[in-house]
């Protein structure tokens, strides 16, 4: 509520009203309009929220070196500009918990998510061999939508989520493989909601792109297309630049290098993070390029579609040890499932990624 200056009292909205927007999920961008304020401020001034609005964004428009990567890189680091803060400034000393802070920071070489839910809902990051993550960080909780949204897996309406959870679990884990998962964690140590099994850091994990594919490499081929030399073949393999635990030595990355150009209708599938390049192959996309991971004998275990950015359908862009998934197995139940039939594979193969289905899932 405020009072205009001919002393009605009018509602002020704080969401706009045609968003339907009554509350924020974790890791949001918004957009915040503040002004200053005297109300309940005992001296000087203070702020109030004018106004929230969502931002077409995700965290991945902020994977640079000029936006996340400047915060902390590590638990004490955050603690200690918090504890610093608090020190200036007793307002912050009585007001905010300082304890819970954030950072953001690249993950260890092999680690991995767990196969299995710690809690419903919720599955874990730990280090390499199911060590500590961070100095100070034994493992952080990752909610079953994050993983979701953040591998760009879409679930289609009567489909259950946990079906696709070990498609995300396993672009993560390869991406770390590479040396190119990033995670942006948050202390929940006094936020906790009493659960025995919740961890004390929640947070998000984001791939880099750049880093994950630069096995991939065309100069060559271009070269020879430019020269009149059409030696491009539908497959091209490259060699994935360091094992993948569980899975192989010598892991293999397949490009088909035909074109996937899907129609774009009311009744597709988004992206959910439209500025991230790696999406499921059941996603809106005008044209993107299918890239499989995996080993000899079974090049497709992990699929996705690699798309140009812009070229989205969508809008702007505890007890027990934990256990890695065995990538194969789960791909080969997948499509015993009947998630992808053979003859499917077969057809999508021979036509560069004509089937359409989603990540590591088919």
């Amino acid at each position: 509520m405020y009072q205009s200056n001919s002393g009605e009292v009018k509602q002020r909205q704080l969401f706009p009203q045609d968003n339907g927007i009554s509350s924020i999920p974790e890791f949001t961008i918004v957009d915040i309009m503040v002004g200053t304020s005297h109300v309940d401020c005992s001296e000087g001034y203070g702020l109030k929220l004018m106004q929230i609005s969502l931002h077409p964004t995700s965290l991945y428009s902020y994977l640079g070196k000029e936006s996340l990567q400047l915060l902390s890189s590590s638990l004490s680091g955050a603690l200690e500009i918090s504890d610093n803060w608090a020190r200036e400034s007793p307002f912050i000393m009585n007001q905010v918990a300082t304890k819970n802070v954030s950072f953001f920071a690249k993950v260890p070489m092999y680690s991995f998510v767990s196969a299995e839910a710690s809690t419903p809902g919720v599955y874990r990051l730990y280090g390499p061999d199911q060590g500590e993550l961070f100095p100070g960080v034994p493992s952080v909780d990752i909610k079953e939508s994050d993983l979701l949204k953040y591998t760009n897996i879409v679930v289609g309406q009567g489909e259950e989520a946990a079906t696709f959870v070990l498609d995300a679990i396993t672009l993560l884990d390869f991406a770390s493989a590479a040396d190119a998962l990033w995670v942006y964690v948050v202390s929940v140590q006094q936020y906790k909601t009493g659960d025995p099994g919740a961890g004390d850091f929640h947070g998000v994990p984001m791939v880099d792109t750049d880093t994950f594919l630069q096995c991939i490499d065309f100069k060559d081929k271009a070269a020879q297309a430019e020269a009149g030399d059409d030696s491009i073949d539908e497959q091209e393999l490259f060699k994935f630049p360091r094992a993948i635990p569980n899975l192989s030595d010598s892991p293999v990355v397949t490009v088909f290098t035909n074109p996937i150009t899907k129609s774009i209708d009311a009744s597709g599938l988004d992206a959910p993070c439209s500025d991230f390049s790696l999406m499921s192959e059941a996603c809106n996309v005008k044209r993107g390029y299918l890239v499989t991971v995996g080993r000899g004998d079974y090049p497709d275990v992990l699929r996705f579609v690699f798309t140009v950015m812009g070229c989205q359908g969508g809008g702007v862009g505890g007890a027990g040890g934990a256990k890695r998934v065995d990538y194969a197995a789960a791909r080969q139940q997948a499509v015993l499932a009947g998630k992808r039939k053979a003859d499917e594979i077969a057809e999508s193969e021979g036509s560069g990624g004509g089937g359409v289905s989603p990540v590591g899932s088919d």
